[in-house]
């Protein structure tokens, strides 16, 4: 039986510019860095960066949806730090608010947020 995610963990090319990205654009907090691997503490899930990756944005791949207070005060926010955004915000039917980028290595996250009255 599954109990919980424990980490979730990003490929990455470049572990400095990556952690600039997560630990300040994101804003999460470094639990630690041992060799090519940098992790995260995110509410009880570990957000992991491992040296290895490559830098194309892949709307296939594995997707990372990150709960935010209010996804209104991110496009500014990711502007002033050069961050790519991929759809910009808009309403899901599934009843999220929703702006999608892209890290610096393409990996693509969504930065969402529920309970929005329109």
């Amino acid at each position: 039986m599954i109990t919980n995610i424990n980490c979730v963990a990003f490929h990455v090319t470049d572990l400095d510019v990556a952690h600039g990205f997560y630990g300040g654009v994101l804003g999460l907090e470094l639990k630690e860095q041992k060799g090519d691997y940098y992790s995260y503490r995110c509410h009880g899930v570990e957000v992991g960066l491992e040296k290895g990756g490559k830098p194309v944005i892949d709307e296939t791949a594995t997707e990372v949806y990150f709960q935010v207070d209010d996804v209104n005060d991110w496009p500014e926010k990711l502007a002033k730090a050069s961050v790519e955004i991929v759809k910009p915000i808009r309403d899901e039917d599934w009843g999220g608010r929703v702006i999608t980028i892209a890290d610096p290595d393409g990996n693509v996250i969504h930065l969402c947020q529920f309970g929005v009255k329109k």
